[in-house]
């Protein structure tokens, strides 16, 4: 049986003599150990021993604090064995409440590495009764002598877990920089790009007016990411294209001599990589803003890609006036890779038998462009189907396979539009085999909109055939893949039709507002990010909808905060005032086929002949994220940008405000 503890009355008296000849002893320059050893004796056999090991630690520290102000450069001697003193008690006892004296000792005097390494080792394992922020500065402290010992691995294990540990930026930042260095000094580029740019984003976050040598750092660590990636066989392109974006959503960071023409020109090679031309167009664009002092092998790529997309378009008169634009770039600066890419866009134009003499690949691009304006309208009739039949005709199916089957797949809608859905059931299942044989044996490629717009025209038959469950998940698939691969055009349309169908067709509210979020969001991105205002007006006209799906459903679900949050995010995202039409809300015939030739064609063919220019306008900037007054982004989970990457617009964080019957 235990002995009962020290009355308190009988450990504070102890304590308080012991204290005072640990006093005297370091003022004699005496050995403080004794003393030490003797106060933790003392708090041990007291009735609450964590309690008074806790107080005397505080003790302690105050002592340490007085020998060695914070404004004072060097301490003094007397602090030495002082510190000797308790740092080998804190490992003994063990004594967690005093463990960051392990720390200080390193500032106090020159340690070993090893020894070091040793003394922050001891320090962890104390574990969670050590606080958060003093392990994950041993840590780092650990991290650089395990560096200063050539062990990279174990400091960059060391470096990870600190800056999951730490809650305060610079600490994180420190961490984040030194993973950065310590990765691309092995060659793991990629993984260093990452750590860069979260010590880029901290660092903006916690100083805006941070050092221009860290903005050019980050950017740096991205473009060589990127530029080993592409050297590299197999590349992720995904990857890619999220660190070129990165670099392009901070032009302020760009170092001096970087273009923003040929950042935009390799952020629209990548795009035709994946056959995005409605991408591939919008850098091209922004490209020309920066034309002033581009290189001549920057024009030249611009032009060559501007060539490659209108090929996909089936475009034969753009394709002819990049070639002959091209032409004296590529014997002045053209490299072999370059002269062959040139020689296929001259024997397209060459070979095509819709050349531009006999105008029929052009007539064919009219007739679709007409064909999507009509349905986007909400305009159907049977004389599209002649149309489109004669369209089929004029098209090469080895070089414009692409086209048909665009044309098959507007066929299916405008079919189940006119109620003939049997019919457009089987032209749905003739768009997917013309895709497969397509993908097999494809000139040039082809868009890669084109299986998301046949699954949507498949989802408007099962929605004509009463099967809106299955419509459903058909479009939510289409969402979220298109959110995922930033397809922001076949977002907004499979989101808003899913929302409506959600909502209006299976009373599904949740799921509802979950698909409207995504879509407003989505709209508002593709607003800001075009330079065009009648493309912005465009995107405007698509969020629309999306704004009243989203506060019908939230007004069904009847949470307030969550209509709050609604409300806010489209007031931030500057809610178009548009009439919606009837035949736009009224049912799947004008929604579902009008959205997604809306959506969809940028994609798939040009929508202005000829090469494109710099069409007159301003970059808008995106919307801010909204901070709640309970404390959480409004819809933080549904929005369509990230929210680990601050955005230019910051973050717009709304008060409580008192209510008129005195409520907040």
């Amino acid at each position: 049986m235990s002995e009962p503890g020290l009355p308190e009355a009988v450990v504070r008296e102890a304590l308080e003599i012991l204290l005072a000849r640990f006093e005297a002893a370091l003022i004699a320059d005496e050995d403080v150990s004794t003393v030490i050893r003797e106060m933790l004796d003392t708090a041990g056999h007291s009735v609450d021993p964590a309690r008074w090991h806790a107080a005397l630690a505080d003790e302690l520290q105050g002592y340490m604090q007085e020998l060695w102000p914070e404004d004072d450069a060097e301490p003094p001697p007397m602090l030495l064995p002082c510190l000797s003193a308790v740092c080998d008690f804190v490992l003994a006892a063990p004594w967690p409440e005093l463990a960051w004296v392990l720390l200080l000792r390193n500032d106090v005097e020159p340690v070993e590495p090893g020894q070091l390494i040793t003394g922050m080792t001891a320090l962890l394992a104390l574990g969670e009764a050590v606080e958060a922020e003093v392990r994950a500065e041993a840590l780092m402290t650990r991290a650089y002598a395990e560096q200063t010992n050539g062990n990279e691995e174990r400091c960059i294990d060391d470096w990870v877990e600190a800056f999951g540990l730490s809650t305060e930026p610079q600490p994180r930042i420190e961490c984040a920089t030194q993973l950065a260095v310590a990765l691309s000094e092995r060659d793991e580029l990629s993984d260093a790009a990452e750590w860069a740019w979260r010590a880029g984003i901290l660092t903006e976050t916690a100083d805006p007016g941070h050092d221009v040598d860290i903005r050019t750092d980050v950017v740096g660590a991205q473009l060589a990411a990127a530029d080993f990636l592409h050297r590299t066989a197999g590349g992720p392109i995904e990857r890619i294209r999220t660190l070129i974006d990165r670099v392009l959503s901070r032009p302020a960071w760009w170092p001096e001599g970087v273009s923003g023409a040929g950042l935009h020109v390799i952020a629209a090679g990548i795009a035709i990589e994946q056959n995005d031309i409605s991408r591939v167009l919008d850098h091209l664009g922004k490209a020309r803003q920066y034309w002033d002092g581009a290189d001549e092998d920057v024009q030249l790529e611009w032009h060559l890609i501007r060539g490659e997309a209108a090929v996909l378009a089936g475009d034969i008169t753009s394709v002819e006036v990049m070639v002959r634009t091209a032409g004296p770039l590529v014997s002045r600066v053209g490299d072999d890779d370059q002269r062959r890419r040139f020689g296929v866009l001259y024997r397209w134009v060459s070979q095509s038998p819709g050349s531009p003499d006999d105008g029929t690949a052009n007539d064919v691009v009219d007739v679709v462009n007409g064909l999507c304006r009509q349905i986007s309208s909400g305009v159907i009739e049977p004389a599209q189907l002649q149309s489109i039949e004669r369209a089929a005709e004029q098209c090469d199916p080895a070089e414009q396979g692409h086209v048909l089957v665009l044309l098959k797949t507007l066929e299916a809608m405008v079919l189940a539009a006119l109620g003939r859905t049997e019919a457009a059931g089987r032209t749905v299942q003739r768009a997917f085999e013309m895709l497969d044989a397509l993908r097999e044996n494809s000139l040039g490629g082809y868009p890669r909109e084109l299986g998301a717009m046949i699954e949507m025209a498949a989802a408007i038959v099962d929605f004509r055939l009463g099967q809106h469950d299955q419509a459903a998940r058909r479009m939510e698939v289409i969402w979220r893949r298109g959110r995922v691969g930033g397809s922001l055009l076949m977002t907004v349309s499979a989101a808003s039709a899913a929302a409506y169908v959600q909502l209006e067709a299976l009373h599904r509210p949740q799921q509802a507002i979950e698909a409207a979020v995504v879509a407003l969001t989505a709209a508002q991105e593709i607003r800001y990010a075009r330079v065009d205002s009648g493309d912005r007006l465009a995107a405007s006209r698509m969020s629309a909808m999306a704004h009243e799906l989203a506060i019908n459903a939230a007004a069904t679900l009847g949470d307030p905060l969550l209509m709050a949050e609604v409300l806010e995010v489209a007031r931030a995202q500057a809610m178009p005032h548009v009439t919606l039409e009837p035949s736009m809300v009224g049912g799947p015939l004008g929604l579902l086929p009008s959205m997604l030739a809306v959506m969809s064609v940028p994609a798939v063919v040009s929508t202005t002949p000829g090469p494109v220019e710099s069409s007159p306008g301003v970059e808008l900037s995106p919307p801010p994220l909204i901070v709640m007054p309970w404390g959480s982004v409004a819809l933080a989970s549904w929005l369509s940008y990230p929210l680990d990457v601050e955005r230019r617009s910051g973050r717009l964080t709304l008060e409580p405000v008192a209510s008129s019957m005195g409520f907040t």
